[in-house]
């Protein structure tokens, strides 16, 4: 067994496609991508702002898209060739990390074409006796920022009883259940359909998502048959509590169907969150209303994403392995779970300790 490491930290922060539009000192931008971020206009985003330099030089494009899960190394040494015809200045990873990764490797030929791909590769029993050591540039004596972790916050087990009492009846109250007892995503949530509910095995899918994204300066609902990962699919227990409520659900939306006729929105009607005209709820409202029902209905103010976290803690609470956990919020990495829940475990078991 071989490996192949590159560089592996990345710096970024929110507004940094903003900043392409007036990133000083560039003329040639390469951009590392897939086909689906071009079919989802994501690069089409980039290049709005690297269009978008009012009173600055033009700025000439290459795309690359290339680039496919795991990416090889025929691939990377495909982006060498491109852009050494391109002659890029700078060079934009776009999408998820297969291609950051892309990137880096592509920059590191690209500007280092005297590296050899074979001197990069180590016997994976090895990784203590070999180390390869990258060309310095001007970069290494850059500053770098670094990132405030975030610790989200979380209800407790009477905090979770209060608010389902209160968001009952509400607009809120499917996202209310689903975020604080499956741990769901906004866009999970939202890409909800009924045909992922299984009345008979009793069991839910997690396949849809519905998000949001901002291209040439608009928002834009983008629906899509995958999840965030490979193991953000995944399919959970249909508890008899929530089923009863599903069902009560898909009674009144064909009652309501039958009464609104052709005002009724059939195609945003297969989704299970719609309004009584059918319309899908938007991913921005949970987002934007969550916050302001919390206040006004005398909770601690957090965030929609706190359900999830709140998800985890009561989990954890409940006994639940932290590896359980994981594949119960669909997280892609272990250590993703690890990192972000093992200090509610140590708090809550501090507390199982305590007279």
């Amino acid at each position: 067994m071989q490996w192949f490491k590159i560089p592996e930290k990345i710096y970024f922060q929110p507004g940094s496609v903003q900043y392409l539009s007036k990133m000083p000192n560039i003329s040639r931008a390469f951009i590392v991508t897939d086909k689906v971020m071009v079919k989802l206009e994501y690069a089409e985003k980039v290049l709005y702002h690297l269009r978008k330099r009012e009173g600055r030089n033009y700025v000439h494009s290459e795309i690359f898209d290339r680039v496919q899960p795991d990416p090889t190394v025929d691939i990377v040494r495909e982006g060498v060739m491109a852009a050494e015809a391109f002659h890029p200045d700078v060079i934009i990873a776009l999408g998820g990390g297969s291609a950051i990764d892309a990137a880096k490797a592509i920059w590191l030929f690209y500007e280092h074409p005297e590296t050899n791909f074979n001197d990069l590769r180590m016997k994976f029993m090895d990784i203590r006796k070999r180390v390869f050591k990258y060309p310095h540039t001007v970069m290494d004596k850059v500053k770098r920022p670094k990132k405030e972790r975030y610790v989200g916050k979380f209800l407790k087990q009477a905090e979770v009883v209060a608010l389902f009492e209160a968001v009952k009846g509400h607009k809120l109250e499917l996202g209310g259940i689903l975020g604080v007892f499956y741990g769901l995503r906004r866009g999970e949530i939202v890409g909800l359909k009924w045909e992922a509910i299984d009345f008979e095995a009793n069991t839910i899918t997690i396949e849809h998502t519905v998000t949001v994204a901002t291209i040439d300066g608009k928002r834009v609902v983008v629906e899509a048959d995958t999840t965030k990962s490979k193991s953000s699919y995944r399919t959970l227990p249909l508890v008899p509590q929530f089923r009863a409520k599903l069902l009560a659900m898909r009674e009144e939306q064909q009652y309501y169907k039958k009464l609104c006729g052709k005002s009724y929105n059939k195609k945003q009607g297969v989704y299970i969150y719609v309004d009584q005209l059918g319309n899908r709820i938007k991913p921005d409202y949970l987002t934007r209303q969550f916050p302001e029902f919390m206040v006004e209905h005398d909770f601690r103010k957090m965030r929609f994403h706190d359900l999830r976290h709140s998800c985890a803690s009561l989990l954890l609470a409940c006994g639940v392995p932290l590896k359980q956990i994981q594949e119960w919020l669909g997280h892609s990495d272990f250590a993703i779970t690890a990192n972000t829940y093992a200090h509610l475990e140590l708090t809550l078991n501090w507390r199982q300790l305590m007279p």
